[in-house]
């Protein structure tokens, strides 16, 4: 019985050891619940540390191409329905159709505040199809899609074609009624024809030139269309006033 009593108190002690800590081949330590993988004091639950030039990586494989199979880590509060994935799926996989082999960082309906990508300094790039940068957000919250260098003054710019149904452009200076204006300077159809052949176009409007060089500014070009679309119904108006005079004094002409 003493015997007995002597090897079970050794066995707990031995345990209880192991529990505070232990280390094995390969310099793997465990203490107060923390794992320490290449240090000898983990400061994590689980904590890699490697020094030298090469790959310090948790690798996680699942081999199995079955519709189910994927490999990666689920981080959450132990709350079904509210984790953070980081995983890949295999070439089977049917969970959802757009998911099928690739890396997927998504989150569960319970993370009511969405995902956060946050840089201390330095941008968020992302590169698809290789090692280049395709889409670009600066630290100040510019975004760039197929270039890097955004312009001074803009917060996107996009090296390509832009398509979309519809576009709102929200102005902040006059809309051009002030033609429409008793005071408004409207110029002659003589003057502006002059000024069409020492320029080669419209008053208040670029030229070739500086449309080649500087590009337009889609909003103040609007304004600008604007203003000659105005100044010509004034003229159309004007002209119409004496259509209407002269074919009144055709007609009187007519019945002396």
């Amino acid at each position: 019985m003493k015997t007995r009593i002597f090897v079970l108190s050794i066995a707990l002690f031995s345990v209880s050891f192991l529990q505070a800590q232990w280390t094995t081949a390969g310099n793997v330590t465990h203490t107060n619940n923390y794992i320490g993988i290449g240090t000898a004091s983990p400061s994590s639950p689980i904590h890699f540390e490697r020094n030298e030039n090469g790959s310090t990586i948790l690798q996680i494989t699942n081999s199995d191409p079955g519709a189910s199979a994927r490999a990666g880590l689920s981080i959450g509060t132990g709350t079904s329905g509210s984790h953070f994935h980081m995983f890949r799926t295999s070439t089977g996989y049917t969970g959802v159709s757009t998911w099928q082999n690739a890396g997927i960082l998504s989150t569960d309906s319970g993370v009511l505040n969405g995902m956060v990508l946050r840089t201390s300094t330095g941008n968020i790039r992302f590169q698809p199809g290789g090692t280049t940068d395709k889409i670009v957000f600066t630290e100040n919250g510019n975004v760039g899609i197929g270039i890097l260098n955004i312009p001074a003054g803009y917060k996107l710019a996009v090296d390509g074609k832009i398509i979309a149904e519809e576009l709102k452009v929200q102005l902040s200076g006059d809309w051009p009624d002030y033609v429409f204006q008793s005071d408004y300077q409207l110029a002659s159809l003589e003057e502006v024809e002059a000024h069409i052949q020492t320029n080669g176009h419209l008053p208040n409007i670029p030229s070739a030139t500086e449309v080649e060089e500087n590009g337009i500014a889609v909003g103040d070009m609007q304004r600008r269309m604007m203003e000659k679309i105005e100044e010509l119904t004034l003229h159309l108006i004007e002209q119409n006033k004496q259509i209407k005079s002269l074919q009144e004094e055709l007609s009187s002409l007519k019945k002396q």
